[in-house]
């Protein structure tokens, strides 16, 4: 059969006989020649991928990782329509993540030491349910929503609702962070699309600088610093005023 022509064919490929060497070749029943294809040449392999590490040392990226690397990233993108309201701005997101970052941190203590009064006097709270019941009783003072929530999902649609809800209560909304950082700022693993703050006990200094940032936001749009660009170093005063002189 054709198979055990072609495995004899394999065996006999380069054996010496008689000072020659044989070279195999396949015909068909009437003496026309099998052409074989030409085998399909091998992927090359990714080359070796530096990156630096925290450290600031080059390392190599293992080649099963360094095919992945090289791939084209996907353009990021930009903000959803409910969030066009309002600029992002990389500022804003630092300031809004250290005030969550403050009250989770205070209300946790609470919750430790006295877990109903924790529960009765809750500085935040996160979870489409609880704040959709916090923004319908108008107890909520800030709500601050991730902007990158995917559009036409269901979660969305739960946000839109929330939204509607708060607009109704006037309540104050904040388009900071994302999902991921939002979950991050409250010590979670897990991404959080949405926060409602009750109240800024303890936590003053921060929602100071949050207000103030979102005047300035609406009074000049165009203060606003895209998340990822380089931001403008602050001078010293003490150090201008010595250059001054």
């Amino acid at each position: 059969s054709e198979r055990l022509a072609r495995a004899a064919a394999e065996v006999l490929a380069g054996v010496v006989l008689g000072g020659a060497t044989l070279e195999p070749s396949l015909e068909t029943a009437d003496g026309t020649a099998v052409v074989e294809a030409a085998p399909a040449p091998a992927p090359a392999a990714p080359e070796p991928l530096l990156i630096t590490n925290a450290r600031g040392e080059a390392v190599r990226v293992p080649p099963k990782y360094a095919a992945a690397r090289q791939l084209p990233k996907a353009p990021a993108a930009g903000p959803r329509a409910y969030a066009k309201d309002q600029p992002r701005d990389a500022t804003l997101d630092g300031l809004v993540a250290a005030l969550l970052a403050r009250l989770f941190e205070f209300q946790e203590r609470v919750r430790l030491h006295d877990p109903l009064k924790a529960k009765m006097r809750r500085r935040l709270v996160f979870g489409l349910r609880e704040v959709r019941r916090g923004v319908r009783a108008k107890n909520v003072k800030w709500l601050v929503v991730a902007p990158n929530i995917d559009e036409g999902s269901e979660l969305q649609k739960h946000l839109d609702e929330i939204l509607e809800a708060a607009r109704d209560a006037e309540t104050t909304v904040i388009f900071a962070l994302g999902k991921r950082k939002l979950g991050k700022a409250l010590r979670k693993s897990v991404g959080v699309s949405v926060v409602a703050i009750y109240n800024c006990d303890g936590a003053y200094d921060e929602y100071r600088a949050v207000a103030a940032r979102l005047k300035e936001l609406a009074r000049d749009p165009s203060l606003a610093v895209a998340p990822g660009a380089p931001q403008r170093p602050k001078k010293d005063k003490a150090a201008a005023a010595a250059a001054a002189k």
